[in-house]
């Protein structure tokens, strides 16, 4: 990921600390907008065919 770079010059527990906190945040915003997508895309597909 892009940020990746950056946390990699951290060493220890706060380049940990952030590398965990970078892909949680990193994960659940993905996983919130893929979600969110999902949910439009199958109601667009419902009204389709409806």
């Amino acid at each position: 990921w892009m940020v990746g770079w950056k946390v990699e010059m951290m060493d220890g527990a706060m380049g940990d600390w952030m590398d965990g906190w970078l892909d949680g945040w990193v994960d659940g915003w993905t996983d919130g907008w893929t979600d969110g997508w999902m949910y439009r895309w199958m109601i667009g597909e419902e009204v389709h065919e409806s």
